[in-house]
């Protein structure tokens, strides 16, 4: 939820393109995870790529993305 800086696309209309629940973030194997986002008028899914570094940060990795 912290890296909001992945989302590809601006808000709209005066908001702000952020992941807003842990709910809507799902880790779909040790590789992939899916994140829904949006900034209150749009919104979007994303699907991400993760690997774990040696020194057990993060890094991600987009794929791809669709408004709606």
């Amino acid at each position: 939820m912290k890296r909001k800086d992945l989302i590809p696309y601006k808000g709209v209309l005066g908001g702000t393109m952020n992941f807003y629940s842990e709910e809507n973030i799902h880790i779909i194997s040790s590789k992939w995870a899916a994140a829904y986002f949006e900034d209150g008028h749009i919104n979007g899914i994303m699907l991400l790529r993760y690997n774990i570094q040696k020194d057990g940060k993060i890094r991600w990795y987009v794929m791809d993305s669709i408004l709606y």
